[in-house]
């Protein structure tokens, strides 16, 4: 199957887009005002409009002159703040908006805009409290539903974060729990950097950064990537392509994005698109700006389809949450188990791939999706849960299909896994039995006994008293069959079961 999707890179404005501006026309502004606040509240309101037409450079400038008008007005902070974030300098929107909502705590979607910015400088903690203080203060607001899901999400990743305690790498995230990476057949991979010299903002280094960025990258790799630079698009298999105009993009705000076309684990072909100005346009790109978008694009490009979890790595969602460089150890030690010689399958996903094949009646599957990811993960609990369990159900199919041996390999292949599960100890008994009931009604009574003995071994040990006596009863039946009166007697006496 062939999917096509694109991996994007988000700013503070991602956030925006779904949460109202952190002012409004009527309920936000106090009243009565001084002159210099009415004017700065008309600003205010432009700033609303502004950000609806998605004219995020007017606003930055009408926002700052309220600020400079009325600095003391809470809104005009509020508006400034949002601005400032939404042209991708979070540090300093992050101050006018804590100023605006520690000035007035009534204005509800500032706490919003803020929770956003702490967000996209990895705050999490401080983002996860303002949407609380948010919900505290405004449980019934129209926004109090999306404030609660996102509050959720960030408690997920918080708890994501903690419990991988700063790992080696990211890679369920960066992959989405299925990898797909470049073969080792397609090296070198034939890279097209497009002209953009006829781009505003283009500068003629870019290009060389992103040279930099894919042979960081492979440095990382251990080598396993190599690429030769080609004159056309056609047919290369990544194309690079330069852009002053955030509509371009999947959506407006975004810095980047990189558009791949996979078939199974394979990547087959990758459209990067780099912003050649900053979202909002309010100055010159920066070397170490466009340097960070190209790393983190690159790495899209790369097959890490998916973000970091930490901040400090330049897969992070949002890069423009510090001033990254270079790879971190994370980064580097995600990109070599890509394309380490074997790449190890998610756990995540093997354990979800596993359940969904038990759940649709593959039970065979189930079994061998498991035992791969016990080779995988041998010491994970759950690992050796689900196996367990998917040998017994395999075995009970066997053992409904009178393959008595099959099933009796199978019910102690999980209890070697899990050796005290009594239901999966009574199967086992179970199939002994039936296995000797069998051989008894072939004649064969060697076969019969033995099977017999051990059904009775295994159901004492789980002390399944009824069992123990049904199968002693059977068991001596066929002693005294065949002559063996007394062992059938001392069988009986030490089970204390009658005749």
């Amino acid at each position: 199957m062939k999917f096509v999707a694109r991996a994007l890179c988000t700013s503070l404005s991602f956030f925006m887009a779904a949460i109202p501006c952190a002012f409004s026309q009527s309920g936000d502004l106090p009243a009565p005002m001084a002159s210099n606040n009415a004017e700065a509240a008309r600003l205010v309101n432009q700033c609303v409009q502004l950000l609806q037409q998605g004219k995020d450079k007017e606003m930055l400038e009408t926002a700052q002159r309220a600020v400079d008008l009325a600095p003391d007005f809470a809104p005009a902070q509020a508006a400034l703040g949002t601005a400032l974030s939404k042209a991708g300098n979070n540090e300093e929107g992050k101050g006018h908006l804590e100023r605006a909502v520690k000035a007035d705590p009534s204005l509800k979607k500032a706490w919003l805009s803020l929770a956003a910015s702490y967000t996209a400088l990895g705050q999490l903690p401080e983002a996860l409290q303002a949407y609380k203080t948010f919900l505290q203060k405004f449980p019934s607001d129209s926004n109090a539903a999306l404030a609660r899901s996102l509050a959720a999400s960030l408690e997920k990743q918080i708890n994501q974060v903690q419990a991988m305690g700063g790992g080696e790498d990211y890679f369920d995230q960066a992959t989405n729990r299925k990898p797909a990476r470049w073969p080792a057949s397609k090296m070198p991979l034939s890279v097209f950097i497009a002209d953009g010299s006829s781009v505003p903002g283009f500068r003629s280094d870019f290009s060389q950064m992103v040279r930099a960025s894919l042979e960081e990258w492979a440095s990382a790799a251990d080598g396993k990537l190599s690429y030769k630079y080609v004159g056309s698009p056609s047919g290369a298999d990544i194309v690079v392509n330069f852009t002053n105009n955030p509509g371009a993009l999947h959506t407006v705000s975004e810095a980047g994005e990189a558009r791949y076309t996979r078939v199974g684990d394979m990547l087959k072909k990758e459209e990067v698109y780099l912003l050649t100005i900053p979202v909002g346009g309010a100055s010159q790109l920066s070397d170490d700006a466009f340097k960070m978008l190209s790393l983190h694009e690159m790495g899209h490009a790369l097959g890490l389809i998916g973000h970091s979890p930490y901040p400090d790595d330049i897969m992070y969602f949002s890069f423009a949450a510090s001033n990254k460089q270079s790879l971190t150890t994370r980064d580097t030690q995600t990109i070599k188990r890509l394309y380490a010689d074997t790449v190890k399958p998610s756990l995540a996903q093997l354990n979800a791939d596993g359940v969904k094949e038990l759940n649709a009646g593959h039970a065979e599957k189930s079994l061998e999706i498991f035992s791969r990811a016990h080779e995988y993960y041998p010491g994970d609990d759950i690992v050796v849960k689900n196996l367990a369990s998917a040998y017994n159900n395999v075995g009970i199919i066997a053992l409904h299909k009178n393959d008595f041996d099959k099933a009796i390999t199978l019910f102690q292949q999980s209890l070697d896994l899990k050796p005290q599960d009594n239901k999966v100890s009574q199967n086992l008994g179970v199939a002994f039995m039936n296995k000797g009931i069998i051989g008894q009604q072939k004649g064969d009574n060697n076969t019969a006994l033995a099977n017999y003995a051990k059904a009775v071994e295994v159901f004492d040990r789980i002390k399944d008293n009824a069992s123990v006596a049904r199968a002693v009863k059977t068991y001596a039946d066929l002693l005294r069959r065949t002559g063996k009166g007394k062992e059938a007697q001392s069988l009986e006496a030490k089970y204390k079961v009658s005749r």
